[in-house]
């Protein structure tokens, strides 16, 4: 029977609808299909690859056993100069590194992956083939240069598998990993670098010798993800973001709080300077303007402003940012359409100043800020095609008895009715001062989609919806179709059923943390609704009752896509994603925001 061969356009098509999760194992199957599915599926497969101690060995290896040779008709000494430095570097650098770590390993700590499937004991065999491979195509090249003569049927080497790789993830340090400095001439188009924090403990692990040995590769990237420095790895850091981060697009620097603060003698004003192309910036603990550092006041701020032209988005979460550098961030960004803040803290300080218009901004994310009304009536009014607007708080020292928040009122939700007409997401951390009346005219007056009534356990009442209150909202949440109550233990369930039966547009319902009971789950299992994804988490539900309500729901008329419970002891089946987060696949938490906004950016590029 003769093979049917798929585009390729359509063969990616199927490949992008695989689930992540196990998302190598998968590809690794794909990649026995036949040679059609294997050429595609090894591309993916290479794509993003994560590197640590475990899977070192097999990641080098499989490298270089894809390294492969072509014929060449060259005569330039450039030519032969570079590919003389280039296998000089490889074969110095490769032979100890890989000697040193197979002598380090022993057999159970190989554990190949790929199509790097070889023991232990014929490892080195393979590297020195290789290497004498390269010492042959040396030879000859430098026999060639002296001669003056051209290449002429000599194998020249070219890229393999490394050739696929775009991203390279290191989740931590170890001194094996030192070897990494030899292998980056073989990822020529690996364009994203990422060290995200090493494990739950958040322990920083990026250390000065693996800067120093990624930095000369740094200007062939565009985008630096680093969640996890050591403190004496930040000085190193910045000079090498500096020195060659000039093509960088995308940086994203994170300071794991209290055993990775950051710790520097200067600010990042000088970084700035040196990053004309960046379009998207993320940072986290890094006390940029602060006044209590050396550098002072709003510098590093008015630096970013005045030299990266091109920003589109910014995130600044607990950076001690001012009202001034938030002030100077709005007005000399002109192209933003992303600003997030978190832990803005303006206190008593009138606000007078003047927003200049933002037509390209489309969300808004305050995260513990102590902000008042005119601030936010000021952006709003200033930001006419806001789309998503996220004014919440999450940890209890952002709402002390005397905090300007708890002032905020039914201006935040008129502001929006008069200003954002394109509004479709609102999550929102209630006041005592938000009536009905704003709630009425917000919903009234936008084509709101998804409402947030974002309250956690550690904010305690902050946030809470009374039960009165929400039962005379009801009426006026007909056009939502995702509602989040997270936490909202004091709304019975009588008015969550009553949500329901009078809402036909609800399609994703969030009740994590709420006093619910079989008796609403009964409800949505035999009475027609449009809910398709539903979260349950932390609420007071037994095993039994969640397993009858997934046999109703496969059995019955009504069908739900998702649903999502961490009761131990679920086992893995349709609709039930457990342990699963609902604002990750709604795309409510911090990380789709932002990778959305990344994802905008890149696109309108």
């Amino acid at each position: 029977m003769k093979e049917i061969q798929l585009p390729t356009e359509i063969q990616l098509r199927i490949i992008s609808f695989l689930p992540e999760q196990n998302i190598k194992d998968t590809l690794s199957r794909v990649c026995l299909l036949n040679r059609s599915w294997n050429v595609i599926a090894t591309e993916q497969l290479w794509r993003i690859c994560s590197v640590d101690r475990n899977n070192i060995l097999p990641f080098v290896l499989g490298l270089l056993s894809s390294y492969k040779y072509d014929l060449g008709t060259h005569n330039t000494h450039e030519l032969l100069d570079f590919y003389i430095d280039q296998m000089d570097n490889i074969a110095s650098k490769i032979g100890p590194q890989l000697e040193k770590l197979s002598n380090e390993l022993v057999p159970e700590q190989f554990q190949p992956t790929d199509d790097a499937h070889l023991p232990i004991e014929g490892f080195m065999a393979k590297t020195n083939e290789f290497q004498n491979r390269l010492s042959q195509s040396l030879l000859q090249f430098q026999i060639c240069k002296k001669s003056h003569q051209p290449i002429s049927n000599i194998m020249i080497p070219i890229y393999g598998k490394g050739y696929f790789v775009k991203k390279l993830s290191i989740p931590s340090y170890d001194p094996i990993l030192d070897i990494l400095q030899a292998i980056f001439p073989f990822i020529p188009n690996c364009k994203s670098f990422r060290h995200p924090t090493h494990g739950p403990e958040f322990i920083p692990t990026l250390q000065p010798s693996l800067i120093k040995h990624a930095e000369k590769y740094f200007n062939k990237l565009n985008t630096i993800q680093v969640e996890d420095v050591h403190g004496d790895g930040w000085p190193y850091l910045l000079q090498s973001l500096t020195d060659f981060g000039y093509n960088l697009k995308i940086l994203e620097i994170a300071a794991c709080l209290e055993k990775g603060a950051f710790i520097s003698k200067r600010g990042l004003a000088t970084v700035f300077s040196h990053l004309p192309k960046l379009e998207c910036l993320r940072l986290e603990g890094i006390p940029i303007g602060s006044a209590d550092f050396s550098w002072g006041g709003d510098l590093d701020i008015t630096v970013l402003t005045e030299h990266c032209v091109h920003l589109k988005a910014i995130s600044l979460d607990y950076c001690d940012l001012t009202l001034n550098s938030f002030v100077s961030i709005w007005n000399n960004c002109p192209n933003l359409t992303f600003l997030g803040v978190a832990g803005l803290q303006i206190h008593n300080i009138p606000f007078d100043y003047d927003l200049n218009p933002h037509h390209s901004m489309q969300t808004l994310r305050f995260v513990d800020c102590q902000i008042t009304d005119t601030l936010i009536e000021n952006a709003t009014k200033s930001a006419p095609n806001l789309t998503m607007l996220r004014l919440v708080f999450e940890y209890p020292q952002s709402y002390d008895p005397w905090s300007p928040s708890r002032e905020l009122s039914d201006i935040v939700l008129l502001s929006l009715a008069k200003y954002c007409k394109k509004l479709k997401v609102l999550a929102l951390s209630t006041t005592p001062l938000m009536t009905l009346v704003g709630f009425k005219e917000l919903l009234s007056k936008t084509n709101l989609q998804t409402l947030d009534f974002h309250c956690t356990s550690v904010t305690g009442s902050f946030g809470q919806l009374e039960d009165t209150f929400f039962k005379e909202l009801i009426p006026y949440l007909s056009n939502i179709r995702t509602l989040n109550l997270f936490d909202q233990v004091l709304i019975t369930e009588k008015n969550i059923i009553k949500l329901i039966s009078t809402n036909p547009q609800l399609q994703s319902l969030s009740l994590n943390g709420c006093t619910i009971s079989i008796t609403l789950l009964s409800y949505i299992s035999i009475t027609n609704n449009s809910i398709n994804s539903l979260s349950i988490c932390d609420c007071p539900l037994k095993l039994v009752d969640v397993l009858w309500f997934c046999d109703e729901l496969e059995t019955g008329r009504k069908k739900i896509d998702r649903v999502y419970s961490n009761l131990e002891g679920l086992p893995i089946r349709k609709p039930l994603v457990p342990h699963d987060h609902w604002f990750m696949h709604q795309g409510l938490d911090i990380f789709s925001l932002w990778s959305k906004a990344i994802k905008n950016s890149q696109s309108n590029s």
